[in-house]
């Protein structure tokens, strides 16, 4: 999941093409590791006959059922949403010092909001089977129709929203009515907010941090199942 993360434009293609070759030729197979429900779904939309890959979650161990003779910490553990990985840094935390006992639930929340942030893809990295069964016309509107849903904030004015997003709305609709199928449902995220922003253009686009913005949802849209939200 962290090549997935850091260069989504060459895993995907190459863990597509190592299956392929696997498959094809009845070799051994290979195992992907990932650390969210998002890249485990990145790799099973490219399985459309659903046979490639056969999915292996890896549980923590509850609470309930750790050894009666275990030495682990049973509060501790639970604080810890019983991870062992963060338990026993936590533990070793503890022992040096570095934090007190007090600090436990803000060191734990801080540490998983900081593990997602930097070893988790956002979002399923390949777009899902269900977008394909649409005509196009019919997926770009399916597609404007969710981001409209995204692009809301909640702490805005009703009126702030629909200006906001009217405007950003009318870019995105004009960027993507001459699209064909493999420009719509292929183009990268980066190839989206450049094209949204008119990087290379004196034509007016979305700004930098709106087209980043809207390149994103629009890939997260495609990797879930049509009518998600």
């Amino acid at each position: 999941e962290e090549l997935l993360k850091k260069y989504p434009e060459q895993t995907l293609p190459w863990a597509d093409a190592v299956t392929n070759y696997h498959c094809r030729n009845n070799l051994a197979r290979v195992i992907f590791v990932v650390t969210s429900d998002e890249g485990a779904n990145s790799l099973l939309n490219m399985d459309w006959k659903q046979t490639r890959f056969a999915r292996i979650v890896l549980n923590s161990c509850p609470l309930e059922h750790l050894p009666t003779l275990s030495t682990i910490d049973r509060k501790l553990y639970a604080e810890c949403k019983c991870n062992i990985g963060l338990y026993h840094v936590v533990f070793e935390a503890l022992g040096q010092g570095r934090i007190m006992r007090d600090e436990v639930p803000a060191f734990v929340k801080g540490t998983l909001a900081r593990w997602e942030l930097e070893f988790h893809v956002p979002f399923a990295m390949q777009y899902h089977r269900s977008w394909l069964q649409l005509d196009l016309p019919e997926a770009k509107q399916k597609m404007l129709s969710g981001l409209e849903v995204l692009l809301h904030v909640p702490e805005e004015s009703q009126e702030t929203n629909r200006d906001e997003i009217q405007a950003i709305m009318a870019t995105v609709s004009a960027a993507t009515k001459r699209l064909d199928a493999r420009q719509f449902f292929q183009s990268t995220q980066t190839l989206w907010q450049e094209a949204l922003s008119n990087r290379y253009m004196a034509v007016p686009g979305l700004t930098a941090m709106e087209a980043a913005v809207v390149a994103k949802h629009i890939k997260r849209l495609f990797g879930n199942p049509v009518g998600w939200r």
